[in-house]
């Protein structure tokens, strides 16, 4: 397998990576609400902080992204997931919570920025941005599935960020092994 294969695999478990991670927030408000005593006014603006640290995050990294490196970028992209995921799992109250919300926005900005400009590196026989964006929704359609099938088991919604959490720490650790994602910089 040619090395724009495997870049493009790698792009398309990271689109459903970063899917799965921030797709999971809405599906979980409900159970915010009981778990830390929200009313349905508190917990509608916990989707608006997630997408508003994205927006924040987008404007920035227009201006800073090229220079820091596509590997650095992506590196970047799952330690911030790693770090969201941990957070949600491990959160006991709100302020905790949103700190997590808030860093799964910047993840998804930072991952989807990172994902699409290696996508639009790649030759362009494997530059199919409808499968780039269908890998996209396929983690939108597993992390509910995911979270109903943990509630029809009886088992927490933390197990979801459980498992984030060792694939964010599986993939940061192959990106950072390999040689595969070079660090391209651009001025």
């Amino acid at each position: 397998m040619n090395k724009d294969k495997k870049i493009r695999i790698l792009v398309l478990w990271q689109m459903i990576l970063i899917s799965i991670a921030a797709v999971s927030i809405p599906a979980l408000i409900t159970t915010f609400q009981k778990e830390f005593d929200l009313t349905i006014a508190q917990s509608s603006i916990i989707p608006i902080i997630g997408t508003l640290a994205g927006f924040i995050t987008n404007v920035l990294l227009a201006s800073v992204s090229a220079k820091m490196g596509l590997k650095r970028l992506n590196l970047y992209f799952l330690v911030i997931g790693l770090i969201a995921v941990s957070i949600l799992a491990f959160s006991n109250n709100i302020y905790f919570l949103l700190i997590g919300i808030v860093l799964i926005g910047i993840n998804t900005a930072f991952g989807l920025t990172n994902t699409s400009t290696i996508f639009a590196h790649l030759d362009i026989k494997y530059q199919n941005y409808g499968v780039l964006h269908a890998f996209f929704g396929i983690g939108g359609i597993i992390a509910p599935a995911i979270i109903s099938f943990l509630f029809l088991q009886n088992i927490s919604y933390r197990y979801i960020y459980y498992l984030l959490m060792f694939l964010f720490a599986c993939s940061a650790i192959f990106v950072a092994v390999s040689s595969l994602v070079e660090n391209r910089k651009y001025e």
